[in-house]
């Protein structure tokens, strides 16, 4: 089968008179192409098979203001009401729980004990102290307004990050593909 592959990449390459050595080189690109989608493809695959285990949902109701980039791997959402709620995840060991600075407000880590762990920030209150076990769902905190940059004045809101541990490294990973979908950049939690 890779003989007639390269044989028709060679006839290919003579009818528009691309070089022998060019045509090859041009032949290994694609095959790598179409390799590394191949490998893309199985990964998204078995990624989306473990997801589907996970059952994470929404830390908090209400508007997504900023989404994962490359310089903020997390997923921001506001609620203008009075003391909204943060919710946990997914069920969990709270690992974390304080109110170091005015920079962050208060946080809170959860160990989901499947390799992933949820970070909660700029909370106005915590509800929850380091090795409490919480419920998927249930309440533990309430949105803060450290980390609002509004012009119209400080809005409540909850920066939330998911992040594994990798041989002792902390990975930030892109939350959007593990949780339900964002309609409207509006979010709600279970």
């Amino acid at each position: 089968m890779r003989k007639t592959n390269i044989l028709i990449a060679l006839l290919v390459c003579e009818t528009f008179g691309i070089g022998v050595f060019m045509c090859i080189s041009i032949f290994i690109v694609l095959k790598y192409d179409s390799l590394k989608r191949m490998y893309s493809e199985t990964i998204s695959s078995l990624r989306s098979q473990k997801n589907s285990n996970l059952n994470f949902s929404w830390p908090a109701s209400g508007k997504v203001v900023l989404k994962p980039t490359w310089y903020h791997m997390a997923v921001d959402i506001e609620d203008t009401s009075f003391n909204a709620p943060i919710k946990a995840a997914q069920m969990g060991k709270v690992i974390l729980s304080n109110c170091a600075d005015n920079i962050n407000g208060c946080s809170i880590i959860i160990d989901h004990k499947n390799g992933y762990f949820t970070l909660y920030a700029h909370n106005k209150q915590n509800e929850v102290k380091p090795g409490e076990l919480v419920e998927k769902g249930q309440e533990i905190g309430i949105m803060g307004t450290t980390g609002s940059e509004k012009n119209m004045g400080p809005t409540p809101l909850v920066h939330f990050e998911l992040f594994e541990y990798i041989k002792g490294s902390r990975t930030l990973l892109n939350p959007l593909p593990y949780f339900p979908e964002i309609k409207n950049d509006i979010v709600s939690s279970q």
